[in-house]
């Protein structure tokens, strides 16, 4: 009986032992469980703010595509001005080319007419000196004529002053 007291006295220190093993589990499985919820609520809350990182992050993205869009666009818009640009200077310069030819053939012909314009004044010239000539010798050839008038009047004159005094005789 003795035997069985112990072993009962042993078996209730066990018991005992067992049973604070017990206590302090369940307070460290209490401790557990409320720092799981409370990770959990900070996983829910980080996980929340991780979601609102990435539709926000999204949306800067999304930003991001449009303004790059833009940007895309207004680089081909500038690439075609500049093409139309470059295509129109290349207009401009065959024109200047085309104008320069046309200065050119103009300067040449401007040569031409001052020759043609300087033989029409020599032509002038010698048909000036050729009509003063003209006149002089029509000048010359009136004074013959009126000389040779004079002489046919005096030439008459006398021939009748002599028919007259044949008529008498």
């Amino acid at each position: 009986a003795e035997a069985a007291q112990g072993a009962v006295k042993e078996l209730e220190q066990r018991l005992a032992a067992a049973e604070e093993k017990e206590s302090a589990a369940q307070e460290q499985v209490e401790k557990l469980r409320k720092e799981v919820e409370s990770a959990s609520a900070d996983q829910d809350t980080a996980y929340k703010a991780l979601q609102e990182k990435c539709a926000e992050e999204e949306a800067r993205a999304n930003e991001l595509k449009e303004a790059l869009a833009k940007e895309q666009a207004a680089r081909e818009e500038a690439q075609a001005q500049a093409s139309a640009q470059e295509q129109e200077a290349a207009r401009v310069r065959e024109e200047a080319a085309a104008a320069k030819d046309v200065h050119a053939q103009l300067e040449a012909r401007a040569g031409d007419v001052e020759a043609e314009a300087e033989a029409a004044q020599g032509a002038v010239k010698e048909l000036e000196q050729r009509l003063a000539a003209a006149e002089e010798k029509e000048s010359a050839a009136q004074e013959q004529v009126e000389k040779l008038r004079k002489e046919v009047e005096s030439a008459s004159a006398d021939q009748d002053t002599a028919y007259k005094a044949l008529q008498e005789k």
